[in-house]
């Protein structure tokens, strides 16, 4: 997070640079280069000093045209019209891997014994081509509402996640308030066969919407065993307490009072799987972390 506002930082002042060479001004908060600036632009020596100084994907060529992993900034600023966003793929894998190796990094230093699991959040980016390399490096997926599930269903038909993954090896995490729409969506998915579904509970009432599907959310398979809907639980880490549409969590208490009265009650329906901590403003002291 700290490179990736570095680099919007550095994308700024080499944007007001630019505008400010050419004299060019946009009232639109999208609108990334001036299409002025993108047709044959000569670069400044204040643009060329912040490209050549960052440590960003961003160089600067020897005959001073603008290059981004290689890709000729000026080139597809003519051809496509400006503004324009464009996703590097390859940089979503490389950014993962990078995660995976820090944490199993960690692991071997401290002699940690468990296991790092990254899932990816689709709305950040659902497009087709960023999830099929999210995928490829074995990467699990986080989704946010009822349209979401959507793109669980997508990628099934185009043979990209299929049926019968353990959580472990292919964890599919559902985040947000959940309205009626999306726990049937949720409850339906591991009917059909999506075990490895996951919703985090953010307060009591979520989990008693998944109780009223008790007779679909345990299915028996063949060999007679029985299959329950595993869920996780947010822990508020700050005050506020859980409101009926609350994605913030329940305070430690209410969730083990929610362990203790429903879920260890359930006769098998549901699972207790993981525990979720939501992080409001940060911690101010590690003990309260601990």
């Amino acid at each position: 997070f700290a490179q990736a506002t570095m680099l919007q930082r550095q994308i700024r002042r080499l944007v007001g640079a630019i505008r400010n060479k050419h004299g060019t001004h946009s009232s639109s908060p999208s609108c990334s280069l001036p299409h002025t600036a993108c047709r044959g632009m000569s670069v400044s020596a204040e643009v060329t000093d912040i490209i050549r100084g960052n440590q960003t994907d961003v160089q600067l060529s020897d005959d001073g045209r603008v290059l981004w992993h290689g890709i000729d900034i000026d080139e597809v600023a003519k051809t496509f019209g400006t503004p324009l966003k464009l996703t590097y793929i390859p940089k979503v894998s490389q950014n993962i891997e990078a995660c995976q190796n820090l944490f199993q990094s960690a692991f071997d230093r401290h002699g940690y014994r468990g296991k790092y699991f990254n899932c990816y959040c689709t709305k950040s980016n659902h497009s087709q081509f960023v999830l099929e390399e999210v995928l490829r490096t074995g990467s699990g997926l986080e989704f946010s509402s009822f349209a979401d599930l959507e793109i669980l269903r997508f990628l099934e038909r185009e043979g990209l996640v299929n049926k019968g993954h353990t959580f472990e090896s292919l964890p599919l995490l559902c985040n947000g308030y959940k309205p009626d729409a999306y726990v049937s969506a949720i409850v339906n998915a591991h009917a059909s066969g999506f075990r490895n579904i996951l919703p985090i509970l953010d307060s009591t009432d979520e989990l008693d919407k998944y109780l009223q599907h008790a007779e679909t959310l345990a299915p028996t398979d063949g060999d007679g065993n029985s299959h329950p809907l595993r869920v996780g639980i947010r822990i508020q880490t700050t005050g506020g307490g859980p409101t009926p549409t609350s994605r913030f969590g329940m305070p430690l208490e209410q969730a083990k009072q929610l362990c203790e009265d429903q879920i260890s009650s359930s006769d098998g329906t549901v699972e207790l799987k993981m525990l979720h901590f939501f992080v409001q403003d940060g911690i101010a002291d590690s003990m309260t972390f601990w």
